[in-house]
């Protein structure tokens, strides 16, 4: 029988394990700032309103599936991801990364950043790096800094927002691209 949805306005993980076998939809503002969702799977969470990744607490995504249907705002500190977690970023959302550091980052499994919306660093002159794959079939832009990318897929564009190009020498798949905003 098909998951039954909960729904809440405001949700915030600060610390411990958030788990179970429901979908979880939230409206409003959903805020992490450390704890885990997992482990195991069949646990779904889709931030339909604001999302902020923020802190350096310990941050971990195993094996669930969290939806950014909206906005994200990636401030600090790194997800681990490990299993069959999934990162989606839906068409038509958001995921800002407002600054320097280790993002998303791969730890074991087959974890997955979906982007099917838009990708986007806009802060920070030194590097963000996702480490997990991902499966780009919206959009990536560099507006500051440079930003390392494992991809998956590359049928999404790739944008550079100043006047320089980006330039690729060779797009391999599963392979590492790196997008700066000087168009290195």
């Amino acid at each position: 029988s098909p998951l039954a949805a909960v729904y809440c306005t405001n949700l915030t993980l600060t610390a411990g394990t958030l788990s179970g076998t429901n979908i979880t939809v939230n409206a409003g503002s959903f805020a992490w700032t450390g704890g885990t969702f997992g482990p195991g799977s069949g646990f779904t969470l889709a931030a339909n309103g604001s999302m902020t990744i923020s802190t350096s607490g310990s941050k971990s995504l195993q094996g669930r599936t969290l939806i950014n249907g909206a906005a994200a705002t990636w401030l600090a500190g790194q997800i681990t991801c490990n299993g069959s977690a999934i990162f989606s970023n839906a068409p038509g959302a958001v995921v800002e990364l407002q600054g320097d550091g280790s993002s998303f980052v791969f730890n074991s499994g087959t974890p997955l950043f979906a982007n099917a919306g838009t990708l986007r660093k806009s802060f920070g002159t030194g590097i963000n790096s996702v480490t997990l794959a991902c499966a780009n079939t919206g959009t990536v832009e560099v507006n500051s800094g440079t930003l390392a990318l494992t991809l998956s897929d590359g049928s999404g564009n790739l944008v550079a927002k100043l006047p320089s190009p980006i330039q690729v020498d060779a797009y391999v798949t599963k392979g590492m691209a790196q997008l700066d905003a000087l168009g290195r």
